[in-house]
């Protein structure tokens, strides 16, 4: 299978700009803008006004609300990803300026929380040279918007929809583990709803370069992976969480667990497996579809 062949490092930003789609949106201007152009507009609402003929309604709400979060969160990201060679500050800077431009150009995504440290992943792990923040910001704007389509739109609706499918998942594949869980007082939404909205990217959970593995894979072919790798973790822990005797005890012993996971390939090779037991994208799809309509059963 395609996902068990890992990509080498200094191809991994040429094959996702190509792959996800955000070449095309770059040499296209799918958004209507440059990144350039986005980049100085969402610093001074003149020239988004102006030049760039945007609403000024839009910006004075980006501004109030989605910059202003944008900004609480920059802290904590790069505190969990202490920089290496590139400074703080540089690398705040960058991710601030990509996360505002996204916000300003695609009102449907705006801001959510996770975005932030999905950008800094891609950033700081994927793309480099000259173009490197302007290619994150593609690479970021081609996830958020085609790979894993409205897990980041206002209503989160497809992560959503993935929390309970988890759930749904967990109850028939591993009836014990969900069993347990709930008599320790643990809903699966507690511990799943960041692995599932940071696409693994959490901080206390997959090593980075873990999770970029699991990425060449989602890259191709969507967020169907994230959960085939949650699943096959979950399965691959059974023992550890059985045998947790308080909720503390077991959401430590899962990120200790995936922390420490260091082998790619062979969580890679767990999630394939995973595949066939859960009967591939089209039976998931359709238990997407079952929740969806049950849920809108329940809101009428």
């Amino acid at each position: 299978p395609t996902s068990l062949f890992p990509v080498l490092k200094n191809m991994r930003m040429f094959l996702w700009l190509s792959l996800s789609g955000a070449a095309y949106m770059a040499k296209e201007k799918t958004i209507g803008w440059t990144y350039s152009e986005l980049k100085v507009a969402s610093s001074n609402k003149q020239v988004w006004t102006g030049a760039m003929d945007g609403d000024s309604s839009y910006w004075d709400l980006c501004n109030t609300e989605a910059f202003a979060e944008i900004d609480l969160d920059l802290d904590r990201t790069t505190t969990w990803l202490p920089a290496s060679n590139n400074s703080d500050q540089s690398e705040k800077e960058s991710l601030r300026s990509m996360l505002r431009a996204i916000a300003l150009a695609v009102p449907s995504v705006g801001y959510c929380q996770s975005m932030n440290f999905i950008g800094l992943m891609v950033l700081r792990h994927v793309c480099d040279g000259v173009d490197a923040e302007e290619n994150a910001f593609y690479l970021l704007l081609a996830i958020v918007t085609s790979v894993a389509p409205c897990y980041f739109s206002r209503t989160m609706e497809a992560a959503r929809v993935d929390l309970l499918l988890l759930e749904d998942l967990l109850n028939t594949q591993l009836p014990d583990v969900s069993q347990h869980m709930l008599s320790l007082g643990i809903p699966l939404e507690l511990i799943a709803s960041p692995w599932l909205l940071t696409l693994l990217s959490q901080d206390d959970f997959l090593p980075p370069h873990v999770v970029l593995r699991v990425w060449d894979w989602m890259v191709l072919d969507g967020v169907d992976v994230i959960i085939y790798v949650l699943m096959a973790m979950l399965r691959k822990l059974r023992t550890v969480i059985l045998e947790s005797s308080d909720i503390n005890t077991c959401i430590a012993e899962i990120r200790k667990h995936a922390s420490d996971w260091l082998d790619a390939d062979s969580l890679i090779e767990l999630a394939e497996q995973e595949v066939s037991k859960l009967g591939g994208a089209r039976r998931l799809d359709n238990m997407r579809a079952n929740i969806i309509i049950a849920m809108n059963n329940k809101s009428v």
